[in-house]
């Protein structure tokens, strides 16, 4: 066992890194020729600009596309094997499916670790470093779950800051919306910028919209009452995707500062440790498929079905992530239904087949069509 154990993982990690280098290169190579420009203009007297872009972007790259570039590896791997008759060879020997399984386990728990380790403590690093360097990606500047405006609350009133300046913990271009404890607007606060004061924030040069009257008046200096704790401003400002998981408890555990909604950062610590295991599950999923097709042997359906349902599940996990975000499901359900879903579908299988395989070891006469 320990043999197959070898020979399988060497040859899943050897087309899981070669598949890896080629995705990332390419889409870095994209990224270098509509940038390359921005980051020579911004190298502020730095050495090999383009490799250390190359270096601090390639890890956020490679978080987005282990999950893809496991189930692909899985598939070729286990294809190969299949179409060889090596996998028949495998089972006539007496492994069972779950012993297939098990033989993948040194490479599923690797994903595990290297995607949870990105995703926790690489990837919020590099951003921040490209962001102190200048240059960020054109897709997170157009993401849409990063809008130019943070909306903060204190008390009844709602605070409008660009974001931009909020992750600097500054507040600039202001806008504040006083309300009475009805929620009704009374006035509109507009400044250039705002210093802590005691008892609140002094707007300077401040312009004054009043509903009743309807009146505007300009260039006041004026003391709002209040708060906004300038670390708290930062933390929210930025995606929860790019703050590490010790972080985003710290603000569940604190109600988000009273800035933002809870069930946002609830549902993306859930979905922080969910979302390490995408690249176990997809390799379990091919394994669980080639026994699937055991009979026919035919590299089609095993690439159709896989590529079809992994994907599906990626898409599920998006669209509950993003309700789960809104509030509309309980966070951990939001963060753990596709996971657990699709581990399920994964055991159905395994599980359904377990008897054909029986039948199947024991007349191996009964061998692969084509």
């Amino acid at each position: 066992m320990r043999a197959v154990t070898r020979y399988i993982c060497g040859m899943l990690l050897m087309r899981l890194a070669l598949l890896l280098v080629g995705i990332v290169s390419l889409l870095i190579s994209f990224e270098l020729m509509e940038t390359a420009d921005n980051i020579l203009a911004a190298t502020d007297g730095r050495s090999y600009p383009l490799l250390r872009f190359v270096v601090l972007r390639a890890p956020d790259l490679i978080s987005q596309m282990l999950p893809i570039a496991a189930l692909i590896a899985s598939i070729l791997t286990l294809g190969d094997l299949l179409r060889h008759r090596e996998l028949v060879a495998i089972w006539n020997a007496g492994v069972s499916n779950f012993g297939v399984i098990r033989s993948l386990l040194p490479v599923a728990v690797l994903t595990l670790v290297v995607q949870f380790a990105l995703e926790n403590w690489v990837v919020p690093s590099t951003i921040q470093s490209l962001r102190a360097w200048g240059v960020v990606a054109d897709e997170r500047k157009d993401s849409g779950s990063e809008s130019p405006t943070v909306w903060l609350r204190s008390g009844n009133d709602i605070v409008a800051l660009p974001r931009e300046a909020a992750m600097r913990g500054e507040v600039k271009d202001v806008s504040i919306f006083v309300r009475d404890a009805r929620g009704a607007l009374i006035e509109r606060l507009d400044a250039p910028s705002a210093q802590p004061v005691a008892g609140g924030w002094k707007l300077d040069s401040a312009t004054r919209h009043t509903v009743d009257p309807p009146r505007v008046t300009h260039g006041e200096e004026l003391t709002w009452p209040g708060q906004l704790d300038l670390e708290s401003v930062s933390l929210v400002a930025l995606p929860p995707r790019e703050l590490p998981l010790d972080r985003i408890i710290d603000l569940v555990i604190n109600d988000a500062y009273g800035q933002r909604p809870t069930a946002l950062y609830e549902t993306w610590m859930n979905h922080r440790v969910a979302s390490a295991f995408a690249p176990t599950l997809m390799i379990f999923l091919v394994a669980a498929l080639a026994q699937r097709f055991r009979r026919t042997g035919t590299f089609a359906r095993l690439f159709i079905f896989s590529l079809v349902i992994g994907f599906g599940f990626l898409v599920f996990d998006k669209a509950t992530l993003a309700i789960g975000e809104a509030g509309l499901l309980p966070s951990w359900l939001a963060a753990w239904a596709p996971s657990l879903i699709f581990l399920a579908l994964i055991g159905t299988i395994l599980l359904r087949d377990e008897g054909q395989s029986s039948e199947f070891t024991a007349a191996p006469g009964r061998g692969l069509q084509g």
